[in-house]
């Protein structure tokens, strides 16, 4: 009887599925959630602080458990479908820098105590913004900075001295030339003499 492959994705989702259920979710619930975050999306899965975002309503409504959901959660999907929102990171999960901070996020228009916390997948940015570049992205940038001014010093270098190279060549050969010209000249004299003498 052939082995059966063990697949990864099975064991990952079960150890999800005890995490949710060790934080007191009830095992159907751990589920639902599980399904909701690993669903697919044509949204982005993660958002940055100060995006204009819409609920993606039909996506939020289609969840197989959205009506066992808060009555107030619901409300507010229902109540603010195409209102256009503010980013903002959950701040438990901003102080701490977790992994998920711009996963699951909060809206700054919402004016919940406390506000309710959205998973990016399920929200739509609006077009035409551009993503700030993050602490890490303006850290390497300013490394590529640093790099490209040592390269750039490098070939200037290198080009001084390639171009002092060239000079000091056309100088010994300005100074070779102008020396045989010298012999050169002793030369014909000498030459000159002796023929003149020759021919006297």
């Amino acid at each position: 009887m052939p082995k059966r492959k063990f697949n990864h994705n099975r064991r990952a989702r079960r150890e999800r599925l005890q995490k949710l259920r060790d934080a007191g979710m009830n095992k159907i619930d751990a589920k639902y959630m599980i399904e909701r975050l690993s669903s697919k999306t044509r949204n982005p899965i993660e958002c940055w602080e100060g995006e204009r975002v819409t609920l993606d309503f039909e996506r939020l409504s289609h969840y197989k458990d959205y009506e066992k959901l808060s009555q107030g959660y619901k409300e507010f999907i229902e109540m603010n479908r195409g209102k256009v929102f503010t980013v903002e990171f959950d701040p438990y999960r901003k102080a701490h820098n977790t992994k998920d901070k711009a996963s699951l996020v909060q809206l700054v228009e919402d004016e919940s105590e406390p506000k309710w916390l959205f998973w990016a997948g399920d929200l739509i940015p609006i077009p035409g913004q551009k993503r700030p570049l993050t602490t890490k992205e303006i850290f390497l940038q300013r490394v590529d900075d640093v790099i490209d001014g040592i390269v750039a010093k490098e070939a200037d270098l290198r080009n001084k001295g390639n171009n002092n190279d060239i000079e000091n060549n056309v100088e010994s050969s300005n100074e070779k030339e102008s020396s045989n010209g010298d012999v050169r000249d002793v030369r014909n004299e000498e030459n000159g003499v002796r023929r003149g003498d020759e021919a006297g």
